[in-house]
């Protein structure tokens, strides 16, 4: 029985931050997001999800996650796959 490949995209570690705020280590995180997905798309393959993991945002406030949230919908949307969020828990001080 031939089986065909099942891929998906697993991302982690964004550190996004909302737009005005200093960047993450100098660094675009945003626009390395948008980058990424653009590099997947070219792969031509169908994920059948993306599981995005770790520290979505750097700071964790609102503003950088509802940014987020805007930013992997719309980079995400021409593939029809489903997103899975994971949070990493706060490390104890």
């Amino acid at each position: 029985m031939d089986s065909l490949p099942v891929y998906f995209i697993h991302l982690t570690d964004a550190h996004i931050k909302a737009p005005g705020a200093k960047p993450f280590l100098n660094l675009d995180m945003s626009a390395k997001l948008r980058i990424l997905f653009a590099a997947v798309k070219e792969l031509s393959i169908q994920p059948v999800c993306f599981i995005i993991s770790g520290d979505l945002t750097h700071e964790g406030d609102t503003a950088d996650y509802q940014h987020f949230r805007t930013l992997v919908d719309e980079t995400a949307a021409d593939f029809g796959a489903p997103k899975l969020v994971a949070l990493m828990p706060a490390r104890p001080s």
